[in-house]
Parts: structure tokens; sequence; C-alpha cells
């Protein structure tokens, strides 16, 4: 396609429906061989409006990870529960991945986890997280960063919600605190 404005568009279209970052299209279709020649169109693309805040992108990283390293899934079962994601859509696939885990056979068969999914969007992510082709460098070192970020979310909802009631006693607030910085310590 000689048309910049066009490839653009396909590029967009494509990482739309596919539920990617536009540069990753790029980058695969420099790879092949087929972006060789081809200049990213320098015209102004609109933006999605599809904002992820620091947890919920946590949270996707952390399913990514599962999907690419399933063996951390029976530890992740362990050390989290459905409540500590805030993302509906995070909670559908976390809850997934722990069900379709096969002990046996040390992982989950992707496509009965594409098929289980509820709605379009979660087999749209789903899909996308399995087509990402860059592997990650140290799997368990991403696993164990993304359940310490996941933990500290987790002490941060516990403060506020402490702080939020409605307690006459402050010292039975003060105690409760103490007690989830003596987990938190503990972990």
């Amino acid at each position: 396609m000689k048309n910049q404005v066009e490839r653009s568009e396909y590029v967009k279209k494509c990482a739309e429906r596919l539920n990617v970052e536009e540069d990753f299209i790029w980058q695969e279709l420099a790879k092949s061989g087929a972006g060789k020649h081809l200049e990213r169109s320098t015209q102004p693309t609109i933006k999605s409006n599809t904002k992820h805040g620091a947890k919920e992108t946590i949270e996707r990283h952390l399913i990514e990870c599962l999907i690419q390293c399933p063996e951390f899934i029976p530890r992740s079962r362990s050390q989290l529960n459905k409540d500590d994601f805030s993302a509906s859509l995070h909670t559908e696939l976390i809850e997934l991945l722990w069900e379709n885990f096969d002990e046996t056979k040390g992982g989950v068969e992707l496509g009965d986890l594409i098929n289980q999914c509820k709605n379009k969007e979660s087999r749209d992510v789903i899909s996308s997280l399995i087509l990402k082709k860059s592997p990650l460098p140290d799997g368990e070192a991403h696993y164990n960063g993304c359940i310490k970020k996941m933990m500290e979310f987790r002490e941060r909802e516990s403060r506020r919600s402490v702080l939020k009631e409605s307690v006459e006693d402050k010292l039975e607030v003060a105690k409760r605190l103490m007690e989830i910085r003596r987990r938190k310590s503990a972990s």
C-alpha cells in the first residue's frame, strides 16, 4: 500500500480488533518484511479513550504472565483471591485461568479458555495476550513483581476501608492499622 494514511488506518483497525497497541502491529510488519520500505504515517490518530489505571495495568500484566508461564497459576491462586482484581473483566479471566489449570499437563488449554469467555471483550483480551509474541525475559521475576504490586494494592485498599469506617474508638483503628502493617512485613 503506497498511501500512508490508508495504511495507517488499516494498522489502527487491526490493532483495535486485536486489542493490541498499534506499535506492536508496526513491529510485526517490519519483522515480516512487509514494513521494510514503509514509513509510518505522520498523520495524527485519534487515541482510544480506554485508559487503564495502574492497578488494572498490573492485573493485565499478571494475567499475561500466567498465560505465558502457566506454572505460576496454582501459586497465584494461593496468593490472591478474585476480590483483589478491580476490573470485572480481569476477575473473569483470572477465575477462568484458575478453574482451567490442568495439574497433570501443567497448563491451560488456551482454546478452551477462549471458548469459555462470557463476552467478546474477554475473548479479545485473551486472544491478544495469547498472540503476543514477545516472551517474558524472566517469567518468575515478572510474576513476583506483579504479585508484590497486587499485595501493595490490597494493603492500600485495606487501610482505606479501615479509615473510612466510622469507628468511635480511635484506638481500635490504630490497632487494626498496626495489624495490617504487621501482615505486610510478615509477607
